[in-house]
């Protein structure tokens, strides 16, 4: 039998943690007068269950080899020099040559843009996977305490979903940037404009 310091010190956890685990009816309390006891044999159960999920692999499943994503040309060469992109996914490589043409396409593209692309990128990579992550979660979640509060992927989201929108006002990717910036959409000349500029 264990006493209840040997058991919380085999367990490695709390006292807070240990009554849960009772409560949860994963342990069984024994008392004998004033003092608690635990089963060894439940504890040790327990601690090699709590052990098993905190493994990150199992030794005897073959790792998944990642899939390397072939480029564009075009998005490459865009990436050139950007060590930041080595962290980009599909996700975040579609969303860099997306913005990339459209600014272009706008006459505001310019070299010195890359890195905040890349970054813009990133951020927006990050937003969709912790939220997928947060709402395959729920968005709350309860504490060893008991305490009720929002799950740490909904947290990280917010973060990211924070800069996501900091880069977009600086790089001009929504309608209030647009008209900080004086963005004007090209209008068709008339025929005498064109007669002017000598434009057949």
């Amino acid at each position: 039998m264990h006493t209840h310091e040997q058991a919380l010190k085999v367990l490695n956890c709390s006292k807070m943690t240990l009554s849960r685990y009772v409560k949860d009816g994963r342990l069984q309390r024994i008392k004998k007068g004033r003092r608690t006891y635990y089963d060894e044999y439940e504890v040790a159960a327990l601690f090699k269950e709590i052990d098993d999920k905190k493994k990150k692999y199992r030794p005897d499943v073959p790792k998944r080899e990642k899939q390397q994503i072939e480029l564009p040309d075009e998005v490459k060469e865009l990436c050139k020099n950007i060590s930041s992109t080595e962290n980009l996914n599909k996700v975040g490589f579609e969303y860099l040559a997306e913005t990339t043409e459209y600014l272009k396409k706008s006459n505001l593209y310019q070299d010195a843009d890359k890195e905040i692309l890349v970054q813009y990128a990133l951020s927006v990579q990050n937003f969709y996977k912790y939220l997928y992550l947060s709402n395959q979660n729920e968005c709350i979640f309860k504490s060893d305490t008991g305490a009720i509060t929002l799950h740490p992927f909904f947290k990280v989201m917010q973060h990211h979903e924070k800069q996501m929108l900091n880069y977009m006002d600086r790089l001009g990717l929504n309608p209030l940037a647009r008209q900080k910036l004086n963005i004007e959409a090209e209008k068709e000349l008339t025929e005498m404009e064109k007669f002017l500029l000598d434009i057949e």
